[in-house]
């Protein structure tokens, strides 16, 4: 598979990644990326993947803080994969892929998604494909701007990119189950969870 984006899918080239890279530096983004990292690291995952990962930032910070944990990394684009590597401290394993193509074999504890569940197409269908990488305990964590809560400037930046929990209870396919949905400051934290089979 070269093309990792379906039709109609934002796709990020050389300057947009740039600029990504940029806006990540901000001072409220700084903040939300410390809070996914801390609560990354309080889950106790061991082996950990992050889809769409961007330019990395989230990685980074876990490899940082947690050098012995299992870090891989898929992105769609090529110019981000490339910042993203250049960053690392070689520890993060990263790859082209996306929520629908993840080229790393096993079972993951823990898959996560920092803005980037908004860029998904057929994000249902790929909830569906993350399930059946998941440990038998393992969690699906989508950390993405709060429709309800972003206040004016960046629901109108946000645009589309953001969402609702009774948005998110449509989207979730039959082999996950919503665990909870809460918010910190103008963003949502989604904790989705293996159903199992009686």
């Amino acid at each position: 598979m070269n093309n990792y984006y379906l039709e109609g899918e934002e796709r990020f080239g050389r300057v947009s990644s740039r600029l990504y890279a940029f806006f990540s530096g901000l001072p409220e983004m700084r903040s939300f990326y410390a809070y996914v990292i801390n609560d990354l690291e309080a889950s106790g995952a061991k082996r950990i993947l992050d889809i769409g990962s961007g330019t990395g930032s989230i990685m980074l910070g876990l490899e940082a803080k947690r050098p012995r944990l299992a870090l891989y990394a898929v992105e769609p684009s090529r110019e981000m994969l490339g910042i993203a590597r250049r960053r690392s401290h070689g520890l993060v394993h990263f790859a082209q892929g996306s929520s629908r193509h993840v080229p790393f074999r096993g079972r993951f504890d823990m898959i996560f998604s920092t803005l980037s569940f908004h860029h998904w197409k057929r994000q249902r269908e790929s909830l569906g494909y993350l399930a059946g990488l998941l440990a038998d305990s393992g969690e699906i964590r989508i950390y993405e701007v709060d429709k309800g809560r972003a206040g004016f400037f960046l629901r109108l930046a946000a645009g589309s990119h953001s969402v609702s929990a009774d948005g998110i209870r449509r989207t979730i396919p039959g082999a996950l189950r919503l665990s909870s949905y809460s918010n910190f400051g103008r963003f949502a934290r989604i904790v989705m969870k293996r159903r199992r089979l009686h």
